[in-house]
């Protein structure tokens, strides 16, 4: 029996792009995600955000909000996080940094995990209506 690992990702958005890595793994060389990357034993996932952020692009996130938990996705646990960054996002560890629309991500050709990617879009989609109609509901009562 195989061990569940642990991983943690990040959408660092600018406008309507997302912040992708590429990827250099031989199932997905070439194509682009979201960063993020294996959890250490010692880590909450909140601090492997930070670490893989910082490793992979040099900047520094804050202020992270977690939108999505998939559990058991392909025997990895995996958190993401939006996030606010502070610095210029570079290439490092050898990958390419770009910033990529969500459609790109979710249905393009360069996507690395387009199904995984939808949900969390999904999953971010629905959270800013929660607030929408939780501000409504505030409104109105106000307004009472």
């Amino acid at each position: 029996m195989s061990e569940t690992r642990t991983a943690s990702v990040v959408v660092l958005e600018m406008g309507d792009h997302v912040l992708c890595i590429e990827r250099l793994d031989e199932a997905s060389l070439g194509k682009f995600a979201l960063p993020g990357g294996k959890r250490e034993a010692h880590e909450t996932y909140e601090e492997a955000a930070i670490r893989e952020i910082k490793e992979e692009t040099g900047v520094d996130i804050f202020d992270l909000e977690k939108v999505y938990e998939c559990v058991d996705c392909e025997n990895y646990n995996v958190v993401t996080f939006k996030a606010k960054f502070r610095g210029v996002p570079r290439p490092a560890e050898g990958k390419r940094v770009v910033w990529m629309s969500w459609d790109d991500i979710t249905s393009g050709p360069k996507a690395a995990y387009p199904e995984y990617n939808s949900e969390v879009r999904k999953a971010m989609s629905v959270k800013i209506i929660d607030i929408a109609e939780d501000v409504h509901e505030c409104v109105a009562v106000a307004a009472g």
